[in-house]
């Protein structure tokens, strides 16, 4: 939306809030119909507005109000390392300006254990205008919820009058030195300066202007996320509305102007177009290492004067290179002139406008910033379509041969009619000689002996055309990736590729989807990160030659996304754009299989699961889900079909669908035994995603007979990571716990620790200790367990590590159990404090507060141990549709002796009762069993 658009939504904003709230619905159904456009924003504002008063949502945000006599101390130029800022200790200073300081810093009071960027205005006392941008501030981060854009975590006022805000701390290099130091081509900056663009279009949506971006104001992370800095000036679009003129005149100089717009230098009206002029200024930079302007000379006023009324370079004769300046010539140079226009209203309308120029550059798409003509147009389609370009003139030309074309077809056909006739006859021949008493001493061959033999002959058939041994090593090499051996199937796609090299050219679709093939082997075999690599070249070939609109180009993306999952990288950026561009070829490209479509969704499902976005991960998992069972006519039991099924279900878990999850998962994992019968890991993915789920859902029982079920397959002759190896025994430890089965616990957690510690990484290590050392404890090896819980907790920092939190609890759980309250209760007081980030965590927190719950009543403060009860007891309630855990019956019984150490056992009955029934039917012969029958009559139950 143009800068018009926003003093039309303004105007219109500030004519509903004059109506009563009752009288705001009907008036906005009965605007005119040129307001059509605007009605679901202005409906969306008026909705924000409902509960405020109009004149304070048109208004400036609040304002602190700072003592007058407030020295300069108090603020951020007199702040040091260590000094205490409201809740938060300041360790470093990150970064300070004219305007104030940056530090990094932790909370004192233990509440957080992220690092947070807390920011301080410099001086004041003297300019208390600062103050109140820097409430502007905080009100604007406020309402900005995206992921390129540096969230706002807490603010406040400190009791001097200090203002503050805490920002997300991020990790990174300003953008122009992570593009210097990773020496990043042309197409990688714009991807890079695409995330920037989209989250300045989402401000722009929440009508706020940034007003100075720079490379400064944006980081990016080692793994390439970038980030949003700094709405210290931002504004909000309220051109009409009041200002105080302070702070207009405060922010009229509050940026920096070699990113500054015209109308920035010249004190006019900003909008949008703002923004877009110093993201244009920023790419330029970003793609040729020089700004746009080059002032007479080195002076404020030089440089102002060249930003009003200079001339611009192009982009293409500011680069250093002649490659780099090729690449810049033509569609890059007009996107950045229109970006950088002088006047508002020739540059692009929006950031998105903008954003979406950059992309179709990338696609090799018309950019809108070129003057529209036919030859234009007819360039950009003859380089996206080169192969069907030249294969319309061949056909042209033979047609213009007359008869020639026919005899031409003739020939084309008698050579596919033979390929196929020596490929048959080469399989039905193999297929014939194979006898299995014979050759196989009486057993029955595998199918990954079958495809050697026939490889093994293949090698021996000199007689075979070029062309019928490449489709045969083709076929060879798909079979073993159908028979789960990828490491074969490497070798014999490698034999393939050459030899259609040779017959059909490196560039030709048949050698391409070959090494998309070889790409997938490559990372099932042995997480080869080459594999990534080689599929990225294979697309990128195929979009400069003019092929991103094939098929082959939407199963490379496709591909490229699966890649990427594979090798563990579904949290990534990359993950995140491979799953964009995956659905937007499914959905773009005509004619594909519902197979690939539903691979795209499944893949897409994935990251969003991964990012914790679980509606977007069901309704992604659920469309592939469908879409591949209509393309299979409802066959449940093919392969691509189990694998659907299975994420299908951990999308209905995430979303508190447990019930229907348990059911899909268990479908998946009993179709997958028999689809699956020669893949074990495929086998062992499915028993594991399924154990997990039980496990969480409180049949945990049935978790450890399919773990158990898991892992006893064979996995003879497969590679599997150490990582691999570990988790497994790890997922196997944890259900073993949770089923209160001790001695096989320790068994699970010391094969991992084998395992683990023949690797590199030490991430896990730690939470490893400190389960194996609760299942120690728990079967009476406490001096065992001990050491390893102290040596767990030694040297603790402010900020707490889970592994550490449970290693304080356990040794609060000892000192319980021996009675030493006083020590357990501020073992256990430490180990609560903290903020709660994942469902392990609060599940974490929920058994600690049990703890002190039963410490506390056997200190004699059984009433205040009740409240802890209620939030364990939320903590580890039974997910939807899911039976109770051993953890949560804990809570049960807790609650039971704290009732009776009150003398109340007509409350102590109930949940005794519950218990003791639990534990009956779970493990009878358990000492917990023999603990829960003990309360439940001390509450006045019937003896059995």
């Amino acid at each position: 939306m143009d800068v018009d658009g926003w003093k039309t939504i303004n105007r219109l904003v500030g004519e509903a809030l004059s109506l009563p709230p009752s009288e705001r619905t009907t008036w906005l159904e009965r605007l005119d119909a040129e307001y059509e456009a605007f009605k679901p924003r202005l409906r969306a504002m008026l909705d924000e507005a409902s509960g405020d008063d109009p004149a304070a949502f048109l208004a400036t945000l609040p304002r602190f109000d700072p003592p007058e006599a407030a020295a300069p101390d108090d603020w951020a130029g007199g702040a040091t390392p260590g000094a205490a800022v409201g809740p938060y200790r300041l360790v470093r200073q990150l970064a300070s300006g004219g305007q104030g300081a940056v530090w990094l810093a932790e909370r004192a009071d233990g509440l957080l254990e992220r690092p947070v960027a807390l920011k301080l205005p410099l001086g004041l006392a003297y300019r208390p205008a600062l103050a109140e941008r820097l409430a502007r501030e905080r009100r604007i981060l406020a309402r900005l919820e995206h992921p390129n854009i540096a969230r706002l975590y807490d603010a406040g006022v400190t009791a001097t009058g200090t203002p503050y805000l805490a920002l997300e701390y991020v990790e990174g290099a300003h953008i122009d030195q992570h593009v210097r130091a990773r020496n990043l081509d042309v197409r990688a900056t714009l991807r890079l300066f695409l995330q920037v663009t989209r989250a300045v279009a989402y401000a722009h949506s929440l009508l706020v202007v940034h007003r100075d971006l720079k490379p400064s104001n944006i980081l990016v992370s080692p793994d390439g996320q970038a980030r949003l800095l700094d709405f210290g000036i931002a504004g909000l679009l309220d051109t009409d509305g009041p200002v105080d003129s302070t702070i207009t005149q405060e922010d009229g100089r509050a940026l920096t102007l070699a990113y500054a717009s015209p109308e920035q230098v010249s004190h006019q009206t900003l909008g949008t177009a703002t923004d877009v002029f110093s993201l244009g200024v920023v790419l330029f930079e970003l793609l040729t290492g020089r700004r746009p302007h080059q002032p007479a000379r080195n002076t404020r006023g030089a440089l102002e004067d060249a930003i009003l009324d200079g001339t611009l370079l192009r982009a293409s004769e500011a680069a250093a290179d002649a490659p780099r300046r090729a690449a810049l010539r033509g569609d890059l140079d007009a996107v950045l002139l229109k970006a950088l226009r002088k006047a508002p209203g020739e540059r692009y309308a929006s950031a998105t406008a903008f954003a979406d120029d950059v992309a179709r550059y990338l696609d090799g798409l018309p950019v809108e910033a070129q003057p529209d003509s036919a030859a234009y147009r007819t360039r950009k389609f003859v380089a996206r379509h080169r192969v069907a370009v030249a294969a319309g003139t061949v056909a042209l030309a033979a047609v213009l041969a007359g008869a020639g074309v026919a005899a031409w077809q003739a020939r084309v056909a008698n050579a596919a009619l033979a390929r196929a006739e020596s490929v048959t006859a080469f399989l039905t021949s193999m297929f014939r000689d194979i006898d299995p008493n014979v050759r196989g001493q009486g057993r029955a061959f595998t199918a990954s002996d079958v495809l050697g033999m026939a490889q093994a002959r293949l090698d021996t058939e000199a007689a075979l055309a070029p062309d019928t041994r490449a489709e045969l090593l083709r076929i060879l090499g798909q079979g073993f990736m159908g028979a789960g051996d990828p490491t074969r199937a490497v070798e014999t796609l490698g034999a393939a590729i050459d030899a259609t090299t040779a017959v059909d050219g490196a560039d030709a679709d048949t050698t391409l989807d070959l090494r998309l093939r070889r790409a997938t082997a490559r990372m099932l075999a042995s997480q080869d990160p080459a594999a990534v690599d080689e599929n990225l070249a294979v697309t990128t070939r195929l979009r400069e030659s003019g092929r991103g609109e094939t098929p082959l180009f939407a199963e490379a993306v496709v591909a490229r996304l699966e890649l990427l999952l594979n090798s563990g990288k579904a949290a990534t950026p990359d993950a995140e754009t491979a799953a964009i561009e995956a659905l937007e070829a499914v959905a773009r490209i005509g004619g594909l299989s519902g197979r690939l479509v539903s691979r795209a969704h499944r893949g897409a499902a994935v990251v969003a699961r991964t990012r914790n976005r679980h509606a977007e991960a069901l309704d992604h998992a659920e469309t592939g889900y469908r879409v591949l069972l209509d393309d299979l006519a409802g066959d449940t039991a093919h392969p691509q079909a189990v694998l659907a099924r299975n994420e299908y279900g951990r999308a209905l878990f995430q979303v508190g669908r447990g019930a229907e999850a348990v059911v899909e998962l268990r479908g998946a994992a009993e179709t997958g035994a028999r689809t699956f019968a020669g893949n074990p890991m495929i086998q062992q993915h499915l028993l594991g995603t399924l154990a997990n789920i039980e496990l969480v859902s409180g049949a945990v029982k049935d978790a450890v007979r399919h773990l158990d079920e898991a892992m006893a397959l064979d996995l003879t002759g497969v590679t599997l990571s150490p990582t691999y190896l570990a988790s497994q025994h790890i997922v196997r430890g944890r259900a073993r716990a949770a089923a209160r089965q001790w001695s096989e616990a320790i068994g699970s957690y010391d094969e991992a620790l084998a395992v683990y510690r023949q690797t590199s990484d030490r991430s896990q290590l730690a939470t490893l200790e400190s389960e194996r050392a609760e299942a120690l404890l728990r079967a009476g090896r406490v001096g065992d367990a001990r050491p390893v819980l102290e040596q767990l907790v030694a040297g603790r920092g402010t900020s707490l590590a889970p592994a550490t939190r449970r290693a304080l609890w356990l040794l609060a759980e000892d000192a319980r159990r021996q009675g030493r309250l006083d020590e357990a209760r501020r073992l256990l007081t430490e180990a609560i404090a903290g903020e709660v980030t994942s469902t392990r965590s609060r599940s974490d927190r929920g058994q600690f507060q049990v703890s002190l719950a039963l410490t506390l009543t056997a200190a004699g403060e059984a009433r205040q141990a009740l409240p802890l009860l209620d939030q364990a007891a939320t903590a580890l309630a039974p997910v939807a549709g899911g039976a109770p855990t051993p953890a949560y019956v804990d809570v049960l019984s807790a609650r039971a002796r704290a009732y009776l150490a009150l003398g109340d056992r007509a409350a102590a009955l109930p949940p005794a009762d519950e218990a003791n029934r639990f534990w009956r039917a779970f493990a009878p012969a358990s000492p917990d069993a023999q603990d829960a029958a003990r309360l439940y009559i001390q509450a006045g139950g019937s003896r059995p």
